[in-house]
């Protein structure tokens, strides 16, 4: 038991991350009404974005940009998921693509209240789109300014083609990129993202387990030879 105290065992665990902030950036230009991710783009990343708001643990707080030739913060960045749903359940969709700006704005709704701290909780942006931009703030300078303030974009793109400036966008913010030309796979990259975005590696010392489990096995061995010495003549 000593020696396994002076080891200090560990392990790695994954634990949820403390008061992270992760915004939701949704394009909601007209081209997502095309039925070819069933039964059509806006719905099916409605249905993906609610199952990843299922996958989060409850400290983190979510917010929520939908964007078309401009941005709108529907939703501050919080921990009630009911009002990011409801905004979700009926998208107005409108012309126009202005996925820098979209960025932009989702960055600053993202930035926590009062004094800046040394260590600030961590952000992430999950942008969900079906195109490149086509007006605004160049997509490649919001995804600079996202790394500069240590903030990764992570990019899902669910038109039937990948996007090379969305990849871009994903490389140059520290994120990563993911195509889901259809509901199913959708639903499955925003599950994963769900993992990687809310939860953090951590290392845990076993010593208190395995002290715990020595000391089970010592009150039973104990039991033992006192049970086997009453028994003796």
């Amino acid at each position: 038991v000593l020696l396994l105290a002076l080891a200090r065992p560990e392990a790695t665990a994954q634990v949820p991350r403390e008061q992270a902030t992760i915004m939701l950036v949704v394009d909601t230009s007209g081209s997502m009404r095309n039925p070819d991710v069933p039964p059509s783009r806006i719905e099916a990343a409605s249905e993906a974005a609610n199952a990843f708001l299922d996958q989060l643990p409850d400290p983190v707080r979510v917010g929520l940009v939908t964007f078309a030739a401009t941005p709108a913060v529907e939703t501050v960045p919080t921990t009630d998921r009911t009002p990011i749903r409801t905004a979700l359940a009926a998208p107005q969709l409108r012309g126009g693509t202005a996925i820098g700006d979209a960025l932009v704005r989702a960055l600053q709704a993202s930035r926590p209240p009062g004094p800046e701290t040394e260590e600030p909780p961590p952000r992430a942006i999950l942008l969900l789109t079906d195109g490149g931009s086509a007006s605004g703030i160049p997509p490649l300078a919001a995804a600079q300014q996202a790394r500069e303030e240590d903030v990764p974009v992570y990019t899902v793109t669910i038109a039937p083609q990948p996007s090379a400036e969305l990849e871009q966008v994903a490389e140059v913010s520290g994120g990563q990129a993911f195509a889901a030309p259809t509901g199913e796979q959708l639903t499955s990259v925003y599950r994963d993202l769900g993992s990687r975005l809310a939860y953090v590696e951590e290392k845990r010392e076993l010593t208190s387990w395995f002290m715990g489990g020595a000391a089970v096995f010592l009150l039973l061995g104990a039991a033992a030879s006192i049970a086997w010495f009453l028994r003796l003549p």
